[in-house]
């Protein structure tokens, strides 16, 4: 069994299609030629819109300054016809006379700025600080003062073992002993003319020599102890008991009690009308207290980056609750730098 299928075509519906799509062949590559230049026209068309709204916006701007001017000549004209007016706000009380009173507090307060008292940032600093090292080359006995306790001046502050340097220094009053027995025993033979005057003087060079030993071995053994040159405190241990530290190791640092000083950073401007003895006021920011001061000396170099320069003072009746690292705020009583 066979199935036939028949197709009809319309007639008028089909005929046309193969002359439309000769035509969109033809037209294709003028189609192609003119997209480039589509970018180009979009570009041409926002630049010409921008130009226009450019030209149009200062005669607009003009338009309205001309309009605003207009505006208050009127004004100006409507009230030539009242002169008496702000003289009658300023004894009436009106609005006039409340401007003209508002204005007056803004002068004074400008005046007043001019004259305020000029502040500076500072930190408190010890009269006097060191750290103490060894002198000689030995064995730490003892440390007798710990971190933050006080001694006065003299007191020990680090006992070194002393063994090695007494035995020498006893060696060195012996060797003094001796030729001093030498000389005076050379002396005699030369008064008897047994020996001349040469022996006589190697005797004395003898002496001198073993009596400068003495002297130096001497030294060392004072330097078994350190002791405080100042009175004050100990900040902190550099070393430990029972070590062995070389000569001219730091053993503990120490900073001076008393008034302390305070560092101040000041513009350079200032330094003009700076000068020894100048009083200022310092307000201590840990203990929240002021205290009356003095500048005591002038920094010798300006940094050249911020233009300021350093200056020391000295705080007047300072207490013990004061302590070196403390940062405040200094206040000149006028303005240093005019």
């Amino acid at each position: 069994m066979s199935v036939r299928i028949r197709l009809r075509t319309v007639p008028g519906r089909t005929a046309g299609l193969p002359a439309a799509a000769g035509r969109a062949r033809a037209a294709a590559p003028a189609i192609r030629a003119v997209l480039p230049l589509v970018p180009v026209l979009i570009l041409a068309l926002a630049l010409a819109l921008a130009l226009v709204l450019a030209l149009g916006a200062p005669a607009h701007a003009q338009s309205g300054e001309a309009e605003s001017g207009e505006a208050e000549s009127g004004a100006v004209e409507s009230g030539a016809d009242l002169p008496a007016l702000p003289a009658l706000g300023a004894i009436g009380g009106g609005a006039t006379g409340g401007g003209a009173a508002q204005s007056a507090p803004s002068a004074v307060q400008a005046t007043a700025g001019a004259d305020t008292p000029l502040t500076a940032r500072g930190l408190l600093e010890p009269p006097a600080e060191a750290v103490l090292s060894s002198g000689i080359a030995g064995r730490i006995e003892a440390l007798p003062r710990r971190a933050g306790e006080r001694f006065d001046q003299g007191d020990l502050l680090a006992r070194f073992d002393c063994a090695l340097y007494e035995a020498r220094l006893a060696a060195a009053e012996a060797g003094v002993l001796k030729a001093r027995r030498q000389l005076a025993n050379d002396r005699q033979l030369a008064d008897l003319a047994s020996i001349g005057r040469l022996e006589v003087g190697l005797a004395e060079a003898e002496l001198a020599r073993a009596e400068a030993q003495a002297g130096v071995t001497a030294v060392l053994v004072e330097r078994c102890r350190l002791t405080a040159p100042f009175d004050g405190r100990v900040v902190e241990w550099r070393a430990e008991p029972h070590e062995t530290v070389a000569e001219g190791a730091p053993i503990l640092e120490v900073v001076a009690t008393g008034p302390p000083e305070v560092a101040l950073i000041v513009p350079s401007r200032w330094l003009p009308r700076l000068g020894v003895g100048q009083p200022f006021t310092f307000a201590v920011d840990e203990t929240g207290t002021r205290h009356d001061g003095t500048l005591l000396r002038l920094g010798a170099r300006i940094d050249p980056a911020s233009q300021t320069v350093r200056v020391i003072g000295r705080l007047e009746g300072a207490g013990p609750d004061l302590v070196p690292g403390m940062s405040g705020t200094a206040r000149f009583a006028t303005q240093p730098g005019g």
